[in-house]
């Protein structure tokens, strides 16, 4: 008899203790999704049986939420994953923020989705729906279909559009969460275009897949706004996301308002899906809107939430005017990050055509952009770098004034902030 049957049969499954109490580590795991739940949880279900019987009979409802913004074709190939789900007792929820006329939408999505605006009233559920809203980020586009679902809705599966899920993945995933009587979980990601790699296992999202290795259920310390099971309720008690953000940082958000409302993220290995990554905007920090929204959030986040701009937020900045060196785009987009930062400026401020195009003509636009936001000095570092982005003097000049000047800048920043 192995040792998992013997440890089952004399604790019962469900009641072994953890490796950590049992022997004192913390590696040892388990590759047979059959003996996921052997071990036992604080506050997990006694029944276990009448979880099965829960799931077999598609007892609780669940909606899926995906954003979609002119990346059609990945948004259909997700939907068609999903239309082989085991669990069957879903609806889909495709918040279009493409910003094109309906009479292209319909031509895209076809007789099978219903279209409607973010105003109006949903009431065919037979099929996909498709909301309709301005572009105004990811947090926003989920908030349209959070606000409109989550009193109809027992669970909320927020999925990226650049996903394929697998046929077992959302039973798993609400198992995972009856069992354990935990309302928030996620599974692993793998790579889309090496399936063989992992994307995110519990910690910090990578877009440099690592080997799959053998993992156990366990507590995340991030959460990926990739993947996200969560009981609709919470939202009522912990807010909706953050539309500060409009790209990044409103997962690392919402994660930080559920830890302090006391709820923790339950990761589990024995489901996974599938992710692209970058399909809409690019990698990380590799694209003018990535980059840009990369840095100015790194400070919203910090001031939100911890109250001070530490020393890693200097090394990032230098590190990636470091690495784009030749590219004049990418740095002028640094600078008015770190200065976007500074002035105030939340939600959907990035003018890519302005900064692509950016002369020392247009100096005078800027000075009476970023009048009465910022302080004179600091927009004369800021005009002399976008003037000559590549001088690495005037930007070190430009980042020792920011770093010395913090306390005093973020004082500003933060005042401004809380009179919204």
């Amino acid at each position: 008899m192995s040792l998992r049957k013997k440890l089952i049969e004399y604790y019962g499954y469900g009641n072994v203790p953890k490796p950590e109490k049992l022997w004192g580590i913390s590696w040892f795991a388990l590759t047979n999704p059959k003996y996921a739940f052997m071990f036992h949880w604080d506050g997990q279900a006694d029944d276990f049986g009448h979880v099965n019987k829960i799931i077999n009979d598609n007892v609780f409802s669940v909606s899926i939420i995906l954003v979609n913004f002119r990346n059609w074709q990945d948004t259909k190939e997700c939907v068609n994953s999903l239309k082989s789900l085991f669990y069957k007792n879903y609806r889909i929820f495709i918040v279009d923020n493409s910003e094109e006329d309906v009479d292209k939408l319909r031509s895209f999505y076809g007789d099978e989705y219903s279209i409607i605006s973010e105003n109006d009233e949903i009431k065919n559920l037979s099929k996909p729906v498709v909301i309709t809203t301005e572009n105004l980020g990811f947090a926003h586009a989920n908030n349209i279909a959070i606000k409109k679902i989550k009193d109809r809705f027992d669970y909320i599966w927020i999925l990226n559009n650049d996903t394929v899920v697998e046929q077992n993945s959302l039973s798993h995933l609400l198992e995972t969460s009856l069992r354990l009587n935990n309302p928030l979980v996620t599974c692993k990601i793998k790579d889309f275009s090496q399936k063989d790699r992992v994307q995110y296992d519990g910690g910090v999202p990578t877009y440099s897949p690592k080997e799959d290795y053998s993992d156990k259920i366990k507590y995340a310390n991030f959460l990926s706004g990739a993947n996200l099971f969560i009981h609709s309720k919470i939202f009522d008690e912990v807010g909706l996301w953050d539309e500060s953000y409009f790209l990044y940082y409103e997962d690392n958000d919402l994660f930080l308002r559920l830890q302090k409302s006391g709820y923790k993220l339950v990761y589990t290995p024995y489901t996974h899906i599938y992710h692209k990554g970058g399909a809409t905007i690019g990698k990380w920090k590799e694209t003018p809107m990535s980059l840009y929204y990369a840095i100015r959030n790194h400070t919203l986040f910090s001031k939100k939430h911890f109250k001070i701009i530490n020393d890693d937020y200097f090394e990032e900045i230098i590190q990636t005017f470091m690495a784009n060196k030749v590219n004049k785009f990418l740095l002028r987009t640094l600078f008015t990050a770190i200065i976007d930062s500074f002035a105030n400026k939340v939600g959907k401020t990035f003018d890519v055509d302005f900064i692509k195009h950016y002369t020392k003509k247009e100096e005078k636009i800027l000075q009476q952009k970023y009048q009465g936001l910022i302080n004179e000095q600091l927009l004369f570092l800021y005009i002399n770098c976008m003037n000559k982005p590549r001088d690495g003097e005037r930007f070190l000049e430009f980042i020792r004034y920011v770093k010395e000047n913090r306390e005093k800048i973020y004082e500003n920043l933060c005042s401004a902030y809380n009179e919204k």
